[in-house]
């Protein structure tokens, strides 16, 4: 630790300006990065269900096992040839709705075997289901679909688009809402407790900013891992949880023991270089502990689980990065104005 004690004692504006500019670059692609993430858990490759997977598609002609599921309620109804005859338009113009490899009306379906009814009894509602592509292009498709669906509403036919993309989908874009507003509703309360732990408002907004540092870089950071690979939301609230909270833990650890070497000699860089030699040791031991801990869940091959663990780890790691060189340096720089207001 001796080298980031003499970096934060030496050159605390250095440490700053470089982890501002991380942070100013980082954040474009970190706004970026929740759109990326992906609701799709995975899927085992020799699990029974892949294995059913293969069995359609190479014995039943299944082209893809994506579906989008549109419920539609007729008036007239299906029974009636005014009804069917709206119906099948709406399949004809389905069909032609760029991404859908194949579609199944009512009857067709239920002529194919379906495991449950595809309308009911009197003609007013009925099941037609749009085969999509499985990963690429299924987010495009649907919202082609759901475009659709609205377009061709009218007094004798309404439309409502549902099943697992989505669900998948709708699961990701309520899950980043979610996280802004939680994180909004959290910042504030967490900030009153610093404030109430710390006894000063400087010292209780250093943990915030250190937090705010590491989670910018560290979603930046995920962001680029979705340009190479599939990435489960799941690893933003990771990202979010850990950094926030980590790094309340490490800067309560630093904070005090800075305070403690401020009172014998009074020099504040010569006081952060003693807290990086000492409480810097158990933050980076802490870390690295929890880091390896989260490394393991990305041995199983499942997208969620991968995701919990890549999230995991890149979260500790930088807020114990940040942990060791920012906030010394800004005690450094402070020096005893850390007790103020």
């Amino acid at each position: 630790m001796s080298l980031f004690a003499n970096l934060v004692s030496r050159r605390p504006w250095l440490v700053l300006l470089v982890w501002v500019l991380a942070a100013l670059a980082s954040l474009p692609f970190a706004l970026r990065a929740p759109p990326a993430l992906s609701a799709d858990p995975g899927r085992l490759v020799n699990s029974e269900s892949a294995r059913v997977t293969a069995l359609l598609q190479d014995r039943f002609g299944e082209r893809d096992t994506n579906t989008a599921v549109l419920v539609t309620r007729s008036s007239p109804p299906l029974t009636t040839a005014q009804g069917r005859a709206a119906y099948d338009r709406f399949v004809r113009g389905l069909e032609a709705v760029p991404g859908v490899t194949r579609v199944l009306a009512a009857d067709t379906a239920a002529g194919a075997g379906a495991a449950v009814p595809t309308r009911n009894a009197d003609g007013t509602l009925a099941l037609t289901i749009a085969q999509i592509p499985l990963l690429d292009g299924a987010t495009e498709t649907l919202a082609r679909i759901r475009a659709y669906a609205r377009s061709a509403e009218s007094a004798a036919l309404d439309v409502r688009v549902t099943g697992g993309q989505a669900v998948a989908d709708d699961f990701t874009t309520y899950a980043e809402a979610d996280t802004k507003r939680s994180e909004f509703a959290a910042l504030p309360l967490t900030g009153l407790v610093l404030l109430l732990v710390f006894g000063a408002l400087v010292a209780a907004g250093l943990p915030l900013v250190t937090s705010v540092l590491s989670v910018t870089v560290a979603m930046a950071g995920l962001y680029g891992l979705t340009r190479v690979m599939e990435v489960s939301t799941f690893a933003q609230s990771v990202i979010t949880m850990l950094g926030l909270g980590a790094g309340i833990d490490y800067a309560l650890l630093t904070v005090n023991r800075f305070r403690e070497e401020l009172t014998r000699d009074g020099d504040s860089r010569a006081a952060a270089a003693r807290t990086v030699r000492t409480a810097g040791r158990s933050v980076a031991f802490s870390g690295l502990t929890v880091a390896v801990a989260m490394a393991g869940l990305i041995v199983p091959p499942l997208t969620f689980v991968r995701s919990i663990g890549i999230g995991g780890v890149l979260a500790v790691l930088l807020t114990v990065l940040a942990s060791v060189t920012v906030l010394p340096a800004l005690l450094a720089l402070l020096g005893e104005r850390v007790n103020s207001p």
